[in-house]
């Protein structure tokens, strides 16, 4: 979040917030829900003084739906907590190519002819061989955030084609991939990988931030595959979302990239470049 609420009911910014000797508290989400109520999850400041993930306010227990919380979302124009406006242009990703399959799969295909016999004017059903028949394959584009859409609501063909940017192709239900089902033989894999964050962490020895995902069911954290922010991708990386790093918390997020295995045994992927990351809003409680 940039902005929380005072106890005298004022808004204040991360950037005001940090620069005061003695900063007001304590401090409340000034989120609003879909019916119009107001959170009133406690709030506090987060990351000051990193040299990695930018300053933000943090809160947990948002209502449901507050535009601050996991829900929250940037539009091309908003307007900010404190009445000023900034014009922001989203950041959806690079594109992507994605080659839709022949949606028929039965060796023959049949074909309905209409054209009336001269010994009996009826319907007449043919069959032509799978060899003889022209594939029905459709090719088009698609922004990283599109695909992250629907991939997450479970729309996209196992058996489409995806092209990356840097042209790498293969099924998609081999490059396009849950983040928590990643394994160590997939280590060298250039992949499109998504899933929902659960947190962060600085990792000052290696210079790095570290998304961490939301698991399978049962399965340990550390055993579930992050995403690897450099610290001189960093600033770029949220000049791009439009967010600190730390904001997105309880969101879905897609990244372009190399899945590397740590000497540690640490799986996570290193993004191809600064644009390689995307993120949606999500709906409900993270589960850690």
């Amino acid at each position: 979040m940039r902005h929380a609420l005072t106890p005298d009911k004022r808004i204040i910014s991360i950037d005001t917030y940090k620069t005061m000797p003695h900063p007001p508290q304590p401090l409340t989400c000034p989120g609003i829900g879909p019916d119009g109520a107001h959170c009133t999850a406690q709030a506090g400041p987060r990351a000051i003084g990193s040299p990695y993930v930018r300053p933000h306010f943090w809160a947990r227990g948002h209502i449901d739906g507050c535009d601050e919380g996991a829900a929250a979302t940037t539009g091309r124009r908003r307007a900010r907590r404190d009445g000023s406006t900034t014009t922001r242009t989203r950041h959806t990703g690079p594109e992507l190519v994605i080659i839709d399959p022949d949606p028929t799969n039965s060796p023959m295909d049949p074909r309905t002819s209409t054209r009336p016999s001269p010994a009996a004017r009826r319907t007449m059903t043919t069959a032509t061989p799978a060899n003889r028949r022209s594939r029905r394959t459709t090719s088009r584009t698609m922004r990283l955030t599109a695909l992250l859409k629907r991939a997450i609501n479970n729309q996209v063909d196992p058996r489409a084609i995806l092209v990356l940017p840097d042209g790498t192709k293969g099924r998609a239900s081999r490059i396009l991939r849950p983040l928590n089902t990643i394994t160590a033989a997939d280590s060298g894999l250039h992949t499109c990988l998504h899933g929902r964050i659960t947190g962060y962490q600085e990792y000052i020895a290696t210079r790095s931030v570290f998304l961490h995902i939301q698991p399978t069911p049962g399965t340990s954290p550390r055993q579930t595959a992050a995403i690897m922010i450099r610290a001189d991708q960093a600033s770029a990386v949220q000049d791009n979302l439009d967010t600190s790093i730390g904001s997105l918390e309880g969101h879905h997020a897609i990244a372009i990239g190399t899945v590397r295995l740590a000497r540690t045994g640490s799986l996570y992927i290193e993004l191809d470049n600064t644009s390689s990351l995307a993120h949606l809003p999500s709906r409900g409680p993270v589960n850690r």
